[in-house]
């Protein structure tokens, strides 16, 4: 009976297939009593045309006539067991002899009689499925454990990576360093290529930090746009993960072209308050798209860089409110009005030059001491009750006065007196200033 020689890929994929390497007197039997079984048949004439025909096919099983085996073939079973590792091959003695050259015992999982008993050939298949079954588990497995290796070697880099950040957050002193020093970091660790850093100012978002300059808008005005990525993370105060935003209904594009593909992540910068300070946003990764990994890690990375970046805000604000200080003391020394502030007793703190000019009171002679001192009997309780009532309402008192100098002499002068509550909330400090 004729048998179809036709390429193995026009078989229909199944579990069971079977290469018989045989002449047509042996395999035409072997054909129509397999596939009766739901075992599918690739056949061969030769070794030479079952490597050829079997190229790239999974064929865990192979009934080889024993004479293929002999002399020069001894070669084509070695590159056929190289072609498909683990194949099992059952050598087929003819009538039940034995292999002549008794060569077959060297490559042969297994004998069969054929044409005999074809029965008999059945459980030698299972055994050798079974075999192939066990060999593949064995081989997901080790393919399992080895991606865990490394997905465990590469989380052990990162956590390594995110200790030596966290150093180097902490000895960083410099507030526009650590931003771009932060962005950089996470950066790395999200194997991104493209992301900004935007701080929270009080029209918007002020950029602070670019991977891509030129890019991304200086600032973003507040309210943010309703529906977009930093609009949620702003909001809801947690990272945002998108891996396609053309499938993500909640978002909106950005209308940006910067981005190769559609995946992004966003990070909030929280403070001890709850408080939104920054938003942190990455794109481009370089084998997109981002994971729910790089969310947990990138998270971490974020609140550590978060915390001394708060630390460097603090600080930088502290400094400027001591420049302003320091401006407002120069120009208070310096400043033609006599300046005069008590604290909540009402009790003379300091006084500047331009006060002892005009009314003669050194400072050690005032400080520590009650205003009245200054007062005079041009104005009577009923003047001084107003102007603390306003004075109590935490409004500004303006008007004119007249003061006794320290020689007894009066000044008639132009007088302003403003209340400052005290943090505590225990009473008013005053600062006075009068010009002539």
């Amino acid at each position: 009976m004729k048998r179809d020689y036709s390429p193995v890929d026009l078989w229909p994929a199944a579990p069971k297939r079977v290469l018989v390497v045989a002449g047509d007197g042996v395999s035409g039997g072997l054909f129509d009593f397999l596939e009766s079984r739901d075992y599918r048949v690739v056949l061969a004439r030769d070794l030479s045309e079952a490597l050829e025909r079997t190229r790239g096919e999974d064929v865990p099983v192979a009934l080889i006539a024993a004479g293929q085996g002999r002399n020069g073939d001894a070669g084509g079973i070695a590159l056929l067991k190289d072609e498909h590792p683990g194949i099992a091959c059952v050598a087929m003695d003819p009538c039940g002899g034995a292999d002549p050259a008794g060569a077959a015992g060297e490559w042969a999982y297994d004998r069969v009689s054929i044409p005999g008993d074809a029965l008999a050939l059945l459980p030698v298949l299972e055994r050798c499925f079974e075999r192939a079954s066990l060999r593949r588990e064995k081989e997901r497995a080790a393919e399992e454990l080895r991606r865990r290796n490394v997905e465990l070697s590469n989380l052990d880099a990162r956590l390594k990576a995110m200790v030596d950040s966290a150093r180097t957050f902490a000895a960083c002193q410099e507030f526009r360093n650590l931003s771009r020093l932060l962005l950089d970091r996470v950066a790395v660790l999200m194997a991104a290529e493209g992301g900004n850093l935007f701080l929270c100012q009080e029209r918007g978002l002020e950029l602070v930090a670019t991977l891509e300059p030129g890019m991304a808008p200086a600032l973003i005005p507040f309210p943010l746009r309703e529906g977009s990525v930093f609009d949620y993370a702003y909001r809801e105060r947690r990272p945002v993960l998108v891996d396609d935003i053309r499938n993500a209904a909640d978002f909106t594009l950005s209308g940006r072209d910067a981005y190769r593909d559609d995946s992004f992540i966003v990070f909030p910068l929280i403070d001890e308050g709850r408080n939104v300070v920054g938003l942190l946003s990455l794109h481009n990764k370089k084998s997109p798209p981002f994971t729910p990994q790089d969310l947990d890690l990138g998270q971490i990375m974020v609140s550590l860089g978060s915390e001394a970046l708060q630390k460097q805000m603090t600080a930088e604000a502290l400094r400027k409110n001591e420049e302003r200080l320091a401006r407002l003391a120069i120009a208070v020394e310096q400043a033609d009005e006599d300046v005069m502030i008590t604290d909540t007793s009402s009790r003379i703190v300091y006084v500047n030059p331009a006060f002892t000019r005009i009314t003669g009171y050194a400072p050690d002679e005032v400080v520590g001491r009650s205003p009245k001192i200054l007062r005079c009997e041009k104005h009577d309780d009923a003047f001084y009750g107003g102007m603390w009532d306003t004075l109590r309402a935490g409004s500004t008192w303006r008007g004119r006065m007249t003061i006794r100098r320290k020689d007894g002499g009066l000044i008639l002068q132009a007088c302003s007196v403003t209340p400052i509550r005290d943090p505590s909330g225990n009473g008013w400090k005053m600062i006075e200033a009068r010009r002539p």
